[in-house]
């Protein structure tokens, strides 16, 4: 990461992360996410395309729907979360940080998609890690003070994808 400029969601993101196919069984899906700590991994079509997210949530869900419907479905398809939070590789930090800062916005990551690719994804720690490592090597105290003023003006700005 350039300590002279402000990073970007492709700075941050974790690239190529593991994703599930949509009939991954929720048992397989599920212990995934336990066994390596993850709140979430992208569902992508086997052409790459991705779908959606599953999550932890979606586990909770799953196994909500076992008590109470005998497990109607077994694939992670019919869990997942097809409008999860998404953003692009030139997304700037202060963008990812606002989106994780906004309250109505529920999520365990961003998945950064490119031509509707999912081709990284940022946490909430990768966001905290890089704001500060800039704020620590930022050029100057005005730079410093810049970016913090970009970040609390952000509250009212338009939101991305």
């Amino acid at each position: 990461m350039n300590s002279k400029k402000a990073p970007h969601a492709r700075d941050i993101m974790t690239k190529k992360p593991v994703t599930l196919d949509p009939q991954t069984s929720l048992y397989d899906a599920s212990k995934l996410l336990v066994k390596r700590s993850w709140l979430s991994a992208p569902v992508v079509e086997k052409d790459g395309t991705f779908i959606g997210v599953f999550s932890q949530q979606s586990c909770m869900r799953a196994l909500v729907d076992a008590v109470y419907e005998e497990m109607p479905s077994t694939e992670v398809l019919a869990y997942l979360d097809p409008h999860p939070i998404t953003t692009h590789e030139d997304a700037s930090l202060v963008r990812c940080a606002q989106t994780f800062a906004d309250p109505k916005l529920r999520g365990p990551c961003l998945i950064v998609l490119r031509d509707n690719k999912a081709i990284g994804l940022i946490t909430r720690g990768d966001v905290i890690i890089s704001m500060l490592k800039y704020l620590k090597n930022a050029p100057d105290r005005d730079a410093r003070l810049l970016y913090l003023s970009a970040l609390s003006s952000l509250e009212d700005a338009p939101r991305f994808e």
